[in-house]
């Protein structure tokens, strides 16, 4: 499945998929998730195995890493700090145990770039939500 990206070059891994590459989530994902950009026709063999999430344009490739899938392919995911922007904008279609466990994980993390989650944060819309969830953690 993380081969699915060579073909489909605007298709970037994303929120709980991103959670488990990322070791913020013991959970293996029940689907593999991705971002794409607004607009970008996603083919049915794709919508079938994925659940998409769509984004602006301009924002598509913010926080881009290229990095090993576990199946030693090369695949794109979004960073750390933009991956825990995106689950808590998609909040309402993500479990709370795994939003929980994501934010905690971060938060305890020592190479955790606060300034960079706020930035992305401010960039996303999600600031003030955020912010609301790292003060109980913090």
């Amino acid at each position: 499945m993380f081969a699915m990206q060579k073909k489909y070059k605007k298709l970037i891994y994303s929120h709980e998929t991103a959670l488990f590459i990322h070791n913020l989530s013991d959970r293996t994902p029940f689907e593999y998730s991705a971002t794409v950009p607004s607009g970008y026709k996603v083919v049915p063999n794709i919508i079938d195995k994925f659940k998409i999430y769509y984004v602006k344009k301009e924002l598509h490739e913010l926080g881009v890493l290229s990095v090993k899938s576990p199946f030693g392919n090369q695949i794109k995911v979004y960073n750390i700090e933009r991956t825990i922007c995106d689950i808590v904008k998609s909040r309402n279609r993500i479990d709370i145990q795994i939003l929980s466990d994501a934010l905690k994980r971060y938060a305890n993390n020592k190479s955790s770039d606060y300034s960079l989650l706020m930035d992305y944060a401010k960039k996303l819309n999600t600031e003030i939500i955020l912010k609301n969830y790292l003060e109980v953690l913090l």
